[in-house]
């Protein structure tokens, strides 16, 4: 028998000074409330109540017992009620990786929109292009573009990210006619943190895309960005988008998090909130 079970079951008799009256509470039968007493008694090796037809009665170990009992008891409610909220409202640190090229005002702003609608809840923001292991660093939950994951990782579709070609355009007048199928011919800056399809004269890589962005404002050369990144350069004039404006790529951004079974509310209240406000259309 379950002992957690059996001490509920003792606690209700001595509450309510009878097996029958604790057994119409719980709704079992006075035989089922006796045979909980029973099992918690040859646990503990020790007898708990007295009992004759008609008294019942704490022995002193009984006494002791109960008001340990209740203690844990009290505990456990509280512990189970505390996890229940949680479940219910969005509360306590949410902890995230992210690309390090979502470090833009554009995102900054919608994750203040977030914590304005849940102020309950505190973000932890780990903004890095590998893939972090969810489970061995503790993550709620990833922002990922690419969705080839481990098979106990579900992913949810949030929005498409478009990547352009661009370059400073002191670089841009160094070339009288940049075209796309020349694309071997330029000077280029790349990612070290995943492959490249196409072929490029790579003259600088690195693991962070906002560094990437930084050379090609330099003028190092040609570099493929996505559109959050470089917002503010191209409205400035600082960088141009190359070969008709067209984008070289555009790629999904997903929620990944482990599994969908008690999914706690401030995971969910996120990935809604996201889903919700990036419209699951492009991001610009």
């Amino acid at each position: 028998m379950d002992t957690l079970t059996s001490m509920n079951v003792f606690r209700q008799v001595v509450d309510l000074g009878s097996f029958s009256k604790a057994a119409d509470s719980l709704n079992i039968s006075p035989a089922m409330a006796s045979k909980h007493l029973r099992h918690l008694e040859d646990c503990l090796q020790a007898k708990l109540l007295n009992r004759s037809s008609r008294h019942l009665s704490l022995t002193e170990i009984g006494q002791n017992y109960y008001r340990e009992c209740c203690h844990a008891l009290d505990i456990l409610n509280s512990a189970r009620q505390t996890a229940q909220q949680g479940v219910v409202n969005p509360q306590g640190t949410l902890k995230i990786t992210l690309p390090i090229w979502l470090a833009t005002p554009h995102f900054a702003r919608l994750l203040q929109a977030y914590r304005q609608q849940y102020p309950d809840v505190k973000l932890s923001l780990y903004l890095d292009n590998q893939h972090n292991d969810l489970i061995a660093q503790g993550f709620d939950l990833a922002l990922r573009v690419d969705r080839s994951l481990d098979p106990n990782i579900i992913v949810k579709p949030l929005t498409e990210i478009d990547f352009y070609w661009v370059a400073a355009p002191h670089f841009i007048r160094q070339y009288a006619d940049l075209r796309r199928e020349h694309l071997a011919d330029y000077p280029a800056v790349a990612p070290n943190y995943t492959s490249v399809d196409y072929p490029l004269t790579r003259v600088a890589d690195s693991n962070n895309t906002l560094m990437l962005k930084e050379l090609v404002v330099a003028g190092h050369g040609i570099g493929s960005l996505p559109q959050w990144a470089m917002e503010s350069e191209l409205q400035d004039g600082r960088l141009q988008k190359l070969f008709d404006g067209k984008p070289e790529q555009r790629l999904k951004l997903y929620a990944a998090y482990m599994n969908r079974e008690h999914l706690s509310a401030k995971i969910r209240s996120f990935i809604d909130f996201l889903a919700e406000n990036l419209d699951n259309k492009k991001a610009e």
